[in-house]
């Protein structure tokens, strides 16, 4: 993961049951970003995004597969 940013709109404790709702935000030639929404009831109690890039096993930046790529760019 080379980023993480979270926005805390309501507080969340230890034993709370969210729901966490995912989408692919977007992707370029070796990155994704990741989209959350934790809903707390009906409540959205954070938001966040995650930014990661495509390496290979010896740690190479690499092309993302071309099955997520399509997925970012729908």
């Amino acid at each position: 993961m080379l980023e993480a940013y979270v926005r805390y709109r309501q507080p969340l404790r230890f034993d709370d049951v969210v729901d966490v709702h995912l989408e692919l935000a977007s992707a370029s030639r070796t990155t994704f970003q990741m989209a959350y929404l934790l809903m707390l009831g009906e409540v959205a109690a954070a938001t966040a995004v995650t930014v990661h890039g495509m390496v290979t096993a010896a740690g190479r930046p690499t092309r993302l597969p071309a099955w997520l790529a399509e997925m970012g760019a729908s």
